[in-house]
């Protein structure tokens, strides 16, 4: 075994990091070829988080021409990471025109979101998701901050509750609610008013719904549970604040905001009734993915295979 299969199917399989690291680092030391390059650099933003030594790595391993896509996809997940968005889809463009895939089109979205570009997007948005998971979430989205409600329906109509990472009842039933399908939404506030954490977030939308059906008596009691639950929690935040002996300035602050959701809860029913509409608001996130070289574990070749198949 050399340094880098030790290192990636070895040492790192069993959480023996520092020591992964080294291996690594010596790897770089012996030969700065593309593969150890990038492997470090893997290590640096997967493990660490640390741009700084990452980016070096990566530049000095693309200097090199690499023929596989692996180095330019990752160097695309770290300027996401950094919210500079414009080299992010540089690079993740490039990455796409050596191999289509999936997680780099979902990383290429969550850019082109991030600069308002909505309708690129939901297009790599589109090419990244299943039938029913949070990517398919952000397709809808995209669509639904493009005005697009024809869009919005149309994929709704084809998720897959079975999806292995479905997206959600609650988060279905705020689509449908924000494309005027209230009738299609309530069930499924329904089930998680039932089944879930219930949170100013989503039961705003919830209430908006039942009004919108003209089933205020209903919103009425949704919100009176809301009132009674968030009371309770500031109860219940003193408890843990005295058990936990937390400093005052953060039971304070943890109260405020309680108090402050009753507060929003005490005049939601006027506020929609004046027009007030709960949106959604969606923050994009990087997809993760496996780039080491050689990781048997999620069936990656060296970049000396991936080159010569």
């Amino acid at each position: 075994m050399n340094l880098n299969d030790i290192a990636v199917n070895q040492l790192l399989q069993e959480f023996k990091f520092e020591e992964a690291q080294m291996m690594l680092e010596q790897a770089v030391i012996e030969k700065r070829d593309i593969q150890s390059l990038h492997n470090l650099a893997c290590f640096y933003i997967k493990d660490a988080e640390e741009y700084y030594k990452a980016l070096p790595l990566l530049a000095e391993a693309i200097e090199q021409q690499p023929k596989h896509y692996f180095p330019f996809a990752l160097l695309g997940e770290i300027y996401l990471r950094m919210e500079k968005y414009i080299s992010a889809i540089r690079i993740l463009e490039y990455a796409l025109k050596m191999e289509d895939t999936e997680v780099v089109h979902g990383n290429l979205a969550a850019a082109y979101f991030n600069m308002d570009n909505f309708e690129k997007a939901a297009e790599h948005y589109k090419k990244s998701a299943t039938d029913g998971d949070f990517l398919k979430y952000a397709e809808m989205v995209s669509y639904l901050y493009l005005d697009d409600y024809d869009s919005v329906l149309n994929t709704l109509k084809k998720v897959n509750a079975d999806d292995e990472n479905y997206m959600g009842e609650v988060n279905v039933a705020e689509l449908y609610a924000q494309i005027n399908y209230f009738e299609e939404a309530i069930p499924l506030f329904e089930i998680g008013w039932r089944e879930i954490v219930r949170s100013y977030d989503w039961v705003e939308h919830y209430v908006y719904a039942l009004i919108q059906l003209g089933r205020v008596e209903e919103a009425s009691d949704i919100i009176d549970q809301m009132k009674t639950e968030t009371a309770d929690e500031i109860v219940k935040s003193s408890v843990r604040a005295i058990d936990k002996a937390l400093i005052e300035e953060n039971l304070e602050e943890s109260n405020m905001d309680l108090q402050h959701t009753k507060e929003k809860y005490n005049t939601l029913i006027g506020r929609i009734l004046k027009g007030y509409r709960p949106r959604i608001y969606f923050e994009p996130y990087y997809v993760l993915k496996c780039y080491l070289y050689g990781c048997k574990v999620h069936g990656n070749k060296t970049y000396a295979e991936f080159v010569n198949m």
